[in-house]
């Protein structure tokens, strides 16, 4: 691991949101593990939130009409009606919007690095995942209305290694959701996309000298 040693991060930062985005297989949840360990030395505090903050909305608390439904394999369930569609992204923008004020702006007052294992925008890149019929310029519109993290990092990974860990994703569809994981970049500022295919310490490595270095900026612009 990168020693790093900044006068302008001698002191506790002000808190930080990170983003963390990619194709189910990419190794967010072990990334996100290790990333944290590493980042603690700067933060008051840590705290990992799934998607949203789940302010309203918890996961499970709507019974589902079948006992068959695979969450390990999202991409082969049946998609919503476009009217269904409508009100769960519209569900996912409330909790998001309330989520950043009540739950996740406070932590970030308090000096705390916040992280998201997926977030939003992950509907603009994947809605068959979210079984989501919807409009990608509707979904963009509601994600410009929304506070967003101050550091965004995309995990990638080749194709043909992530079929290998995804059953329920063939080469092509792995493929395309590339594509539209790395097309975000053009719509996402601080962002950052690494190639997760190499030892994780590296992935980590990378991932630390970007967000350290967008503190250092931060804090140099303040001063």
């Amino acid at each position: 691991m990168h020693d790093y040693n900044n006068a302008a991060l001698s002191s506790r930062p002000p808190g930080l949101v990170v983003g963390v985005l990619g194709r189910d297989g990419a190794g967010k949840s072990t990334f996100l593990n290790r990333f944290a360990e590493a980042m603690s030395p700067y933060f008051t505090g840590i705290q990992k939130f799934h998607t949203f903050a789940g302010f309203i909305y918890k996961r499970g608390m709507i019974p589902r009409r079948t006992n068959n439904f695979d969450l390990t394999k999202p991409h082969k369930e049946k998609i919503r009606d476009r009217f269904t569609s409508f009100l769960k992204v519209n569900l996912f923008f409330t909790e998001s919007f309330l989520g950043y004020w009540f739950k996740v702006r406070p932590l970030k007052s308090r000096s705390n690095l916040v992280l998201f294992d997926r977030s939003f925008v992950d509907v603009l890149a994947d809605p068959v995942r979210y079984r989501m019929n919807i409009s990608k310029g509707y979904v963009k519109l509601l994600f410009h209305l929304l506070p967003k993290p101050d550091v965004w990092i995309i995990l990638d990974l080749p194709s043909d290694i992530l079929v290998k860990r995804k059953q329920d994703l063939n080469y092509e569809m792995a493929e395309k959701l590339r594509y539209e994981y790395l097309h975000l970049q053009n719509l996402l500022t601080n962002c950052i996309v690494i190639n997760n295919k190499n030892q994780l310490d590296e992935t980590i490595d990378e991932a630390t000298r970007f967000v350290l270095g967008h503190l250092d900026h931060r804090a140099n612009r303040v001063a």
